[in-house]
């Protein structure tokens, strides 16, 4: 029996792996937490299994495509997740093909790595345990990548709390801009995402020169906690008078940030702190596994991005550096540092917070639901 890859889970885009690396965090309720998938493949028979577990709560969608002894059908069940024992499925009759799904089955879930997990099943006829992989959960601190020595940009690293950003920036001379500013806010309701704009160094037009952009992880509005700098960027316009070489703009970034990736001037670094130079090597060292990548969008100075965040790979800078091919001097530098890790947990949190809504109000209306027989 071989195992097969799912489709997708609440659009998250998943791949499979299955090494069991060395599992060191707790077992408990919250360590059940995510979106897990597997499957399997037996001749022309398969199982799929998607799994969702929110705080107390969880949903397993199971599809059989001829897959003996149930057939065909597709069922959903709901089930309290709030405890550490043997779980016990209640079918979601308005789902699927119920008429055809097992009932009256139970597991027991455990995770057996960081991104792995086992459900083992109970007076299931169907199945007797299934390897699980992670598409998506919460972030631990088991999780936290190596730090990086210099990676910041005057000072403003990833990481820290606005108060630290807005009093390093004013240190250095950035004023903040509040036209330049805003907050996104979630379509629930309950979170926002900040991104902040500082100044220095007006230009003859009036357009500023040097601007410096913050975009803060997203918040639900219930934290009381300060946000931190998920993306960082700076977009300056160097002015002609200063006469810096392109040269030795180049060197002062390598003496910064390191050797380059490949032959352009971006930088990247794998989760132990590593500077990696190849392609190859980032393709290695950087591997992906089952966790989706973390979609986001950017707006800096005079551009925005739309890119995606590798949870098994560290930090990236993107630079660019353009200058006067006569005179050798440089004209411009941008730079952007992204942080995975601080894109990472605040996703789950903002994400998983709609997603327990809906799932605590599925779960109550299955469990009121009886099965109980009328009088006819």
């Amino acid at each position: 029996m071989s195992f097969m890859k799912t489709g997708t889970i609440c659009s998250l885009l998943m791949t499979t792996s299955f090494a069991t690396p060395v599992f060191s965090q707790s077992e408990g309720v919250m360590e059940q937490q995510g979106v897990w998938f597997g499957g399997y493949r037996r001749g022309r028979e398969e199982i799929s299994i998607e799994m969702k577990i929110i705080q107390d709560v969880g949903m397993a969608d199971i599809k059989f495509k001829g897959w003996e002894p149930v057939g065909h059908s597709i069922c959903q069940y709901v089930f309290d997740a709030s405890t550490d024992g043997t779980i016990e499925p209640k079918l979601n009759e308005s789902a699927g093909t119920p008429a055809n799904c097992p009932q009256g089955w139970s597991f027991d879930f455990s995770r057996v790595g960081p991104d792995n997990a086992v459900a083992r099943f109970s007076k299931a006829d169907f199945l007797s345990e299934a390897e699980l992989a992670a598409g998506l959960r919460p972030f631990t601190e088991d999780d936290r990548r190596s730090p990086v020595d210099g990676l910041d940009i005057l000072g403003v690293a990833t990481g820290m709390t606005k108060s630290e950003v807005e009093t390093k920036l004013s240190s250095v001379g950035y004023e903040p801009t509040p036209e330049g500013s805003r907050v996104a806010e979630g379509r629930s309701g309950s979170w926002t995402q900040e991104t902040s704009r500082f100044v220095r160094q007006e230009e003859e037009d009036g357009k500023w020169g040097d601007t410096f952009t913050v975009q803060y992880s997203s918040m639900l509005k219930t934290d009381s906690s300060e946000p931190r700098a998920a993306i960082i960027a700076r977009n300056w316009s160097v002015p002609a008078d200063q006469g810096l070489s392109q040269l030795t703009l180049l060197k002062a970034l390598e003496d910064k940030y390191g050797p380059t990736l490949r032959s352009g001037l971006d930088r990247s670094w794998d989760r132990s702190g590593n500077n990696l130079t190849e392609s190859a090597q980032k393709r290695q060292m950087c591997a992906n596994g089952s966790l989706q990548m973390i979609d986001y969008s950017f707006n800096a100075a005079r551009s925005s991005y739309n890119s995606r965040a590798n949870l098994y790979c560290g930090p990236e800078a993107a630079i660019q550096v353009y200058g006067d091919s006569t005179s050798g001097t440089a004209r411009s530098l941008s730079i952007r540092i992204v942080d995975p890790d601080e894109l990472w947990g605040p996703f789950w949190n903002t994400w998983s917070e709609g997603q327990y809504s809906d799932l605590k109000t599925l779960y109550d209306n299955v469990s009121k639901a009886t099965g109980a027989a009328p009088e006819l």
